[in-house]
């Protein structure tokens, strides 16, 4: 029954993350276009691989850190103490990513394109503040299922999720740039 416990509010958390990638790309091809989708999704394609799935990454890789050093003692304080360091060397980290990511148009040109890569930087323009809430999002996560409250995360991400069609209707039409400022909002 714990296993049900735990298991069912962190599935719940998993596709509501995804959602949080989905709907805004969905209202980009609805009201921006075809073109709009494809530079978008190229764009967020590239805030995953450089930035987002090293963090979860470096994240889960602590919580495991944190299980074996401490053996699973989740009222430890030790527990709470790397956290907050693994936070920290995280947004160390992540300053220089966010930096990388304004100076990718050469290679996504390169690659993709003048106009899919002018789309794409477009869309990466207010990424980093969409990264800072994502990345403490996911370490309160695994922090939170370490203390078997899993449902916290849940109740969280639920309200991001009702927030997320709603700022993506104000904010889309506007352009891709502002609908990286919806995400980051709503995360």
């Amino acid at each position: 029954m714990d296993l049900l416990y735990l298991s069912a509010p962190a599935s719940v958390t998993m596709g509501f993350t995804f959602s949080m990638s989905v709907i805004p790309l969905a209202f980009i091809g609805n009201y921006l276009g075809v073109s709009q989708l494809n530079g978008a999704s190229i764009g967020y394609f590239i805030t995953c691989i450089i930035v987002l799935y090293p963090m979860m990454g470096m994240t889960f890789a602590m919580d495991t850190l944190c299980s074996h050093e401490y053996g699973r003692d989740r009222l430890s304080g030790e527990m709470g103490l790397i956290l907050q360091r693994g936070v920290l060397i995280n947004f160390l980290i992540l300053t220089p990513l966010c930096i990388a990511i304004y100076y990718l148009t050469p290679f996504l040109t390169l690659l993709y394109g003048a106009s899919v890569a002018e789309i794409a930087q477009d869309f990466l323009t207010y990424a980093p503040l969409y990264f800072a809430p994502f990345m403490l999002f996911i370490a309160l996560t695994k922090f939170c299922n370490n203390q078997m409250q899993a449902h916290l995360p849940t109740i969280a991400l639920t309200a991001g999720v009702i927030l997320t069609p709603f700022l993506q209707l104000k904010f889309t039409p506007m352009g891709v740039r502002y609908t990286m400022i919806a995400m980051a909002i709503s995360a």
